[in-house]
């Protein structure tokens, strides 16, 4: 209730974005399979956000350790979990690109 009060344009954006059925934005957790292309590429050349128009809000390295906001020069690793927003069907298609061995599983 405070951060309503405290920050509404936050809130209105988790909302918009989160909660509306009349827009196709998700937020979704994929894992990095050993197999992607993506192992060792830079965020700014693997093509997320200029080709798939996605946000990459975080990437949980194997360790544990979690980059939030990761820079451009941030680099995929087996075993990472990205945390993406965007519409649902580029959310698949990165899903494909980190996952290639595995048919889309996100959930709808």
């Amino acid at each position: 209730m405070a951060q309503t009060i405290l920050r509404p344009t936050v809130t209105d954006f988790l909302e918009l974005t989160l909660t509306e059925t009349t827009r196709d934005i998700q937020m979704e957790e994929m894992p990095v399979h050993p197999s992607s292309k993506l192992i060792n590429v830079a965020l700014q050349d693997s093509g997320i956000r200029k080709d798939l128009d996605l946000i990459i809000v975080a990437v949980k390295k194997a360790p544990g350790d979690m980059l939030f906001n990761p820079s451009s020069q941030a680099r995929l690793e087996a075993g990472d979990t990205v945390i993406a927003i965007g519409e649902k069907q580029n959310l698949e298609r990165l899903e494909t690109l980190l996952n290639p061995t595995r048919r889309n599983t996100l959930r709808v």
